[in-house]
């Protein structure tokens, strides 16, 4: 028997992602939580991430499936100085939603840094 999710059932996933993430921050260690994220392990945060800073999509790479792709932050200020391992997404109402790994980048504070735009996927059932 094969396996099905619709789309829309991915794109709900995604779209908890899209309708709530309003801050980005740089991490020199891996956050768990939004206080990790935004406060003890922050390095830079973004804080006016809007649902326009989302793109939900076919992805077109195996399993295939959906993806949302994260806009390219650019030249956004360092707040602390420290070397950046981790990408976080965080709302408004203190949920930290996403964290995925980045390359290893020292900063500085005072500093700009562009975070390159990146994409969350979620499969097809295999």
């Amino acid at each position: 028997m094969a396996k099905l999710l619709d789309d829309t059932v991915l794109d709900g996933a995604l779209n908890i992602i899209v309708n709530g993430a309003t801050q980005i921050s740089l991490t020199d260690a891996q956050p768990t939580t939004y206080g990790t994220a935004t406060g003890t392990y922050a390095l830079q945060i973004k804080s006016d991430l809007t649902s326009a800073s989302f793109t939900v999509a076919d992805d077109a790479v195996s399993p295939y499936g959906r993806k949302c792709t994260v806009a390219e932050v650019t030249a956004d200020t360092v707040d602390t100085s420290g070397t950046a391992n981790f990408v976080a997404l965080c709302g408004a109402t203190a949920t930290l939603y996403a964290v995925t790994t980045c390359t290893a980048q020292s900063l500085v504070a005072g500093n700009t840094v562009t975070i390159p735009a990146w994409k969350i996927q979620i499969g097809d059932p295999t």
